[in-house]
């Protein structure tokens, strides 16, 4: 994974900045919208790049079409990352773990000790 990009998506994860929320990218909600970790790292790269735009739950970058659930490929290249659902060296994945309630403290120090593939 590229270290600036890791330390962003820590930094963001462990911000406040992010309401996090379960089994989408993000979920609009009454309070603001609601972010798994995967979608956080979304939000960094439309912030960072310029690309790419909310639709809902939805992820939309160029013309890619994406599950709402997964990292669209044009995120997974920029952050250097090698799976849809960000999989750990463990065997686990930042997407199972967010949406079985491991908060993103937790997370955040997984993918800060380059656990992420």
């Amino acid at each position: 994974m590229d270290e600036r990009i890791q330390a962003l998506w820590v930094a963001a994860l462990t911000s406040g900045e992010y309401k996090q929320g379960r089994r989408q990218l993000r979920v609009p909600a009454p309070t603001g919208p609601e972010y798994c970790c995967l979608g956080v790292l979304c939000d960094l790269h439309r912030k960072e790049t310029g690309e790419g735009s909310w639709d809902g739950q939805k992820y939309v970058v160029s013309e890619e079409e994406w599950d709402a659930s997964l990292l669209p490929h044009t995120v997974r290249q920029w952050a250097g990352m090698a799976t849809q659902k960000g999989t750990l060296c463990i065997g686990r994945s930042l997407s199972g773990m967010n949406d079985t309630g491991v908060g993103f403290d937790q997370l955040a120090e997984f993918i800060a000790a380059g656990e992420v593939m």
